[in-house]
């Protein structure tokens, strides 16, 4: 009986010396992200796939009601972002903040609910969807702001990019359309995109040019003076670079529970 208890305690041992785990009272930033889904959605409408976004936000919703103390999602191209942050020290931290943990779940969660949303929408994917994770914490609000701002314009530029490369490659080739693009900056791509194929960028909706967002707002229960969070799903955004306060309006909002 010792020898047994003595080799499970040792085990027990082993995996707690990998089993980290992320500081209460910052905020915890959960990243998911498509593998290998260049091939996955290659036969997807292009540059912009309605359905796909759909999907994708769709798992932004499931996981924002699945994270303890999520506030704030956001996602574009394969990617999801989930903020999740209570300034209460003693508030329930999602799985203690064992990062194994997390970074597993949020990833099954992810990979489950887009697979589920893909099938209803009867959506064509090379292979199966399979979603990579990776979780870390930032020292404060505005270093999640900063973050935020810095996702969103990978999204603009992703955006140029893409819908550049597509519209040059069906007036010439692929090639001609690589070849074109090559060291140019955002900028010169959206002036390219006019000049060459008649297209002003700004005519392609929000959500390809700005992402998609969800949150927790304050909303007033029928009958009552009472609130509640209600989650929320915005396609409408602003550029977070030029409006900060659209950010800083949600985060402003958590109280101490």
């Amino acid at each position: 009986m010792t020898t047994i208890n003595s080799l499970k305690d040792r085990v027990k041992q082993y995996q707690e010396l990998s089993d980290f785990k992320l500081m209460k009272g910052l905020p915890l930033i959960l990243v998911i992200n498509g593998r290998n889904f260049s091939k996955v959605s290659s036969l997807i409408n292009k540059p912009f796939s309605i359905d796909f976004t759909s999907c994708l936000a769709a798992t932004m919703l499931k996981l924002i009601q699945e994270v303890d103390g999520s506030v704030m999602g956001y996602c574009f191209n394969d990617e999801i972002i989930i903020v999740s942050y209570s300034e209460n020290y003693n508030a329930q931290f999602w799985y203690d903040g064992r990062i194994q943990k997390i970074s597993s779940a949020v990833s099954s969660v992810g990979t489950l609910e887009f697979s589920k949303q893909a099938k209803e929408k009867n959506l064509e994917l090379l292979g199966d969807p399979i979603f990579l994770s990776h979780v870390f914490s930032l020292p404060n609000i505005q270093e999640t702001i900063n973050l935020l701002i810095s996702k969103q314009n990978q999204c603009f530029n992703s955006a140029v990019n893409s819908a550049a490369y597509h519209e040059l490659s069906k007036k010439y080739s692929h090639v001609v359309a690589r070849d074109t693009l090559n060291d140019k900056t955002t900028t010169e791509k959206i002036e390219i995109l006019n000049e060459e194929c008649n297209i002003e960028f700004e005519s392609y909706s929000l959500p390809f040019r700005n992402g998609v967002a969800t949150f927790r707002r304050e909303s007033l229960i029928d009958g009552s003076e009472q609130t509640r969070k209600k989650i929320v799903l915005d396609v409408d955004l602003p550029r977070f670079s030029k409006n900060q306060n659209y950010l800083r309006n949600i985060f402003n909002s958590i109280k101490i529970q």
